[in-house]
């Protein structure tokens, strides 16, 4: 059994987890975890930092960045190739705390059923632990918020009076 996990570069939240049955090529999983993560978020991403298991892997409609690529890296894009190393520890976790080692249910269903498990859950701890932190940084975050409600507010109306 492969799992195959697509995180956001900014915030490493886990948006989308497939397993394939076997072991099959990284290069052959890299299409239908992409569509999947179309399917499941709505938008078609960009750009996609993965690690060198994945070269051939045939996509041609989203710009592919393979980890440790010096041509073709434009340096937009430069600061975000570090990122596919940050996968890495969240893979560990999955493993670990979300006890995708081990797959004690059966067969491809079971496995499946495992990974998709295991990465709610990652994503769920992640959820409690900003909402932990939200009661230290709320109202500060808050006060922000309406100050650029505000702020924006009378720019409208400014502009409203200038029309």
């Amino acid at each position: 059994m492969k799992a195959s996990i697509a995180v956001k570069a900014k915030e490493s939240f886990i948006v989308g987890a497939r397993s394939y049955p076997g072991n099959p090529y990284d290069g052959h999983t890299l299409k239908d975890q992409l569509q999947q993560v179309e399917t499941l978020t709505g938008k078609k991403s960009e750009t996609c930092f993965v690690d060198r298991g994945y070269k051939g892997s045939g996509v041609e409609d989203i710009k592919v960045l393979i980890a440790g690529q010096k041509c073709g890296v434009p340096k937009k894009e430069k600061p975000w190739m570090g990122r596919r190393n940050s996968v890495e520890p969240i893979i560990g976790h999955l493993k670990s705390d979300g006890k995708l080692r081990r797959c004690f249910l059966k067969g491809v269903l079971g496995d499946a059923i495992n990974v998709t498990l295991s990465t709610c859950g990652q994503n769920l701890r992640k959820l409690l632990k900003w909402l932990y932190y939200a009661q230290y940084f709320g109202p500060f975050l808050r006060l922000l918020l309406l100050q650029i409600h505000f702020s924006l507010g009378s720019q409208k109306n400014n502009m409203a009076l200038h029309a």
